[in-house]
Formats: structure tokens, C-alpha cells, sequence
């Protein structure tokens, strides 16, 4: 079992377009209930026909507020609904399940208000959640927002929040191979030399410049773009190992780390759900070459269908990676002839040949057919918070490691997704096959303790998670220890 990087640009854009059919999700949702499990789908792709409804007012003189717009949210962040409040200030959030929400209110940049969530938050770390039945109104959702401090600016605030470490940046410029033109909206990732995980992202402008502000160390360079031309990297090499490094020093920009990039030639295909043989939206498709290096990337659209970026010609493994509305189904790999034409393990995977490049895409599996289907399996959720402050944590690291001891997707650390847990602290890991399994929670430099399941301190003394064949594993929770505070223990006299 493994994970895959996908652009994250893109994941955004699917996960907020084109609603997925919901009958199969509802009938797992069933299933989770039975077992006890009372949770929200954990994947955001629960509609229904309940309705928060509320008023938005100032909250010094009571007056109304109108044409200011109010999101939801699931617990894990997922974004759901968008509205504006009526004349009156009055709004209603529709399309929800029954579960449980977060509602923001987001004011316009110029507007006088402060952002809040319901429940008086200024973050949603610590939330008040609202109580939804599907089919029925939860009204009386009001919110009275506060001023802006007088003299805020965005400039004031950028300048508070923006980390005094962040003083290099990489620069430069992506181009065409063949036209010499430039590349609009070209992915632009960087990953440490010492060990290629990924760090951040940029995109090429119009002019196909682009700029990232970063950390000063050693990185190496990918260019990704959309559509018919091939990713590479820096300078011109195919894979990470030959890449050039790109040492970026304090206070300095380095310049000029530009790509030249070659026409390839896309890849198409289908997945569908093993169990229902329905599309399945929201599938990461990575295109790795035999030295294991990922080359380019995809995702499936409402009807299950893809159509990678751009690969050279070579030789390649199709990584499935579901995430967003279907990350209940289990990632895999393409395996011609094989059960459901997958397999777990990418060196099993089926060859798949690029030639020369072309304008007509390489079509995996029959045209019109599937070119394989996915099972589902288990997710595992929970929230990690602060010991002293009780909030939720964000941008935690969540590690799943199986009962060898191996972590899933270790063995493709340059392409792995990383799951952190979401603003309100929550997370969910990919979905996992029966097993058992233990969870570390890697706090990095926030300033917090890592620590495994159940405050263990190694993996061998982790607790261990059983996890069924579908459904979801709730509440595997955390609670950090700040490292500026010394917690004692309490003594009952």
C-alpha cells in the first residue's frame, strides 16, 4: 500500500467541482452506523437536504449584514457550501447530511468585519460545531461579527505572520522545448536533495516566471505542466538522483533555475468501484518510470475517466491514489489480467509503453471500457490537541505504519502524500485493508511533543489499531505536550 504526490493545485479544483452519485456512499455510510460508528462521511461527499439557517449582525449595534458571505465546513476541513447573506443578513447553508459543521463567516478584504467562525472563534481550532439532521432546518445559526482594530491593513497583518526564517527564494523561468514560449501555469515543485521529499510548490505566470520564497538548504527542482509538454528537472535531467541541487542561501534569491520542456504524450484511461462498477471520481493517477521516479500526473473526473499530463517516451507504472470525495477506496497499482486489473505492489505492476511523442493519447485498458476498479478499505480518524490549551493542532504529520513496522508509502518518500491533520485538528489517513496498525503524530517544530498512539513513545511500545474491511476506525485521538511547559503529574493527597 502506498501513497502518491499529486498536484495539489488540481486536487483543490476537483474536490470542489462536479457532486459524485452518493447512493454506494450512503449504503457505507449505513454500514459505518451499524458498527457503532456515529461519524460524519469522512470524505465530504455526503449531500442531503438539511439547512443550517442564521442571521449575520454587527455585533456593536445589532444592525443586519447583508452580501457577506458564510461558508461550511466538515470537521476535516472539507468545504461544502457557500452563500451570501440576503438584504435582511439573513442565510442558509442547504445540501448537508447529518452531522456535524463548522460555519465561517469570510467578509469581503475591504469590508470593516473580522473574520469569525459560530461560536465567537476567531480560528477554527477550537469550534463550536453545529448540529445538522438530514432534512430538517437547524435554525438560529447567528453570528455578530466584530470591527476591524482601527488602522488594520493586509499589509500589517502579512508582515506579522510572515516567518522570519523564510529569506531565500528560487527564481526563474519555463519554457517550451520545442517553440522556445512560455508556460503558463506550470507546476513548479521543490523537494529537499538530502532525501527528495516534497517542501513546497509555485506556479509559472502568463510570462512563465515564477518565484517561491523558501527556507535557505540544498533543493532539487521539478517542472510539471498541464497538458501535452513533460515534466523534468533541473537542469534537464529525467530523474531526482541526476537532478542538479539548487543551494539556496540566506537572504538571497537564486536565479535563473529555468526549464526547457519536451512534448510527451498523455495517458487515458477509467476506474471504477470494484463493488458497483460506478465511476469513481477524485483518483490521483501517477505515472512512474521504472527507476520508481513519479513523471507525470492525473486525476479522474465525475465519470472515472483521466488523462495524465504529458510523459516522454519510455517505459511506465500507473499508480492509483484515491483522495478528496473517494478516499474510502484503496490505492493501487495497474496490473493487466490481475483482480480487478491491480495490485498492492508497484514492482507487479503491468508496463506500460510511451512512445515517441504524439498528440493522441496512449489508451490504457479497452476504449469505452474500464481499466481497472478499486475495493474499498478502512480510514482512520481522529483529532490532535493541545494538552495545555485544548485546541486542535494543525499541520500535525500523521504516520501509519503497519504491523511490520513499515510506514505507508516509505518506500516512495519523494512521492508521498502527506497527511496532516486539518485546521480544526482533525485528520484522516488514507484508506487501509484489514490490519493492525499504529499511528505517530510528528509535531516537527510547532513547538509540541510527537508522540505515538495512546502517548507512547516508540513504535514497539505503540498501542496497536485493529482495522475491519471497510468502514471507519473513529477517535484515535492525541493530546501534546507544549515543550515550553513541564506538565506534572497530579498527586491526590
Amino acid at each position: 500500500m502506498r501513497r502518491w504526490c499529486f498536484l495539489m493545485t488540481w486536487i483543490v479544483i476537483m474536490v470542489t467541482v462536479a457532486l459524485f452519485p452518493t447512493g454506494g456512499r450512503q449504503a457505507a455510510i449505513a454500514q459505518n452506523l451499524a458498527q457503532g460508528e456515529a461519524v460524519l462521511d469522512v470524505c465530504g461527499a455526503t449531500r442531503g437536504t438539511g439547512v443550517i439557517n442564521g442571521k449575520v449582525t454587527d455585533a456593536t449595534t445589532g444592525a443586519t449584514i447583508p452580501f457577506i458571505t458564510l461558508e461550511v465546513y466538515t470537521l476535516y476541513y472539507d468545504l461544502l457550501n457557500s452563500k451570501q447573506t440576503n438584504g435582511e443578513g439573513v442565510y442558509d447553508l442547504d445540501g448537508l447530511a447529518t452531522g456535524e459543521y463548522i460555519v465561517r463567516v469570510v467578509p469581503a478584504e475591504n469590508s470593516p468585519y473580522q473574520e469569525e467562525f459560530f461560536g465567537e472563534h476567531r480560528s477554527p481550532a477550537r469550534f463550536t460545531a453545529v448540529q445538522v439532521k438530514d432534512g430538517q432546518i437547524t435554525p438560529n445559526i447567528n453570528i455578530a461579527l466584530d470591527r476591524k482594530p482601527t488602522g488594520a491593513s493586509l499589509a500589517g497583518t502579512a508582515g506579522a505572520v510572515a516567518p522570519a526564517q523564510v529569506n531565500g527564494a528560487i527564481s526563474g523561468r519555463v519554457t517550451a522545448a520545442d517553440t522556445g514560449l512560455p508556460l503558463a501555469n506550470a507546476t513548479v515543485f521543490v523537494k529537499r536533495a538530502s532525501n527528495g521529499r516534497y517542501v513546497t510548490q509555485g506556479q509559472t505566470g502568463a510570462d512563465g516566471t515564477y518565484t517561491i520564497p523558501i527556507f535557505p538548504d540544498t533543493y532539487k527542482v521539478e517542472f510539471r505542466p498541464l497538458g501535452q509538454y513533460a515534466g523534468i528537472l533541473y537542469n534537464q535531467k529525467p530523474g531526482l538522483a541526476a537532478a542538479d541541487p539548487v543551494i539556496v542561501q540566506s537572504g538571497q534569491t537564486t536565479a535563473n533555475i529555468n526549464g526547457a520542456l519536451p512534448r510527451g504524450t498523455r495517458i487515458r484511461g477509467k476506474l471504477v468501484s470494484a463493488a458497483t462498477g460506478l465511476p469513481i471520481t477524485d483518483v490521483a493517477v501517477n505515472v512512474f518510470g521504472l527507476d520508481n521516479q513519479g513523471v507525470a500526473g492525473g486525476a479522474t473526473d465525475i465519470n472515472g475517466e483521466f488523462l495524465t499530463d504529458a510523459a516522454p517516451a519510455g517505459q511506465y507504472v500507473l499508480g492509483f491514489q484515491p483522495f478528496g470525495r473517494s478516499c474510502t477506496y484503496l490505492g493501487a497499482y495497474y496490473k493487466q489480467g490481475a483482480t480487478n486489473n491491480t495490485v498492492t505492489e508497484r514492482e507487479q505492476g503491468t508496463v506500460v509503453i510511451v512512445g515517441e511523442p504524439s498528440d493522441t493519447p496512449v489508451q490504457v485498458g479497452p476504449p469505452g471500457g474500464s481499466t481497472a476498479s478499486l475495493d474499498r478499505g478502512t480510514i482512520i480518524t481522529g483529532r490532535v490537541t493541545s494538552a495545555r490549551t485544548e485546541e486542535g493542532l494543525s499541520g500535525i504529520a500523521i504516520d501509519t505504519y503497519d504491523s511490520g513496522g513499515r510506514i505507508i508509502g516509505g518506500e516512495d518518500q519523494e512521492r508521498t502524500i502527506g497527511i496532516f491533520t486539518q485546521p480544526t485538528g482533525y485528520y484522516r489517513t488514507v484508506a487501509l485493508p484489514a490490519g493492525t496498525y499504529r499511528i505517530f503524530f510528528g509535531a516537527g517544530n510547532s513547538g509540541y511533543a510527537s508522540s505515538y498512539y495512546d502517548r507512547q513513545g516508540t513504535l514497539a511500545s505503540a498501542t496497536p489499531i485493529e482495522v475491519a474491511a471497510t468502514g471507519v476506525r473513529a477517535n484515535i485521538n492525541a493530546v501534546l505536550n507544549n515543550l515550553r511547559f513541564v506538565y506534572l503529574p497530579v498527586i491526590n493527597r
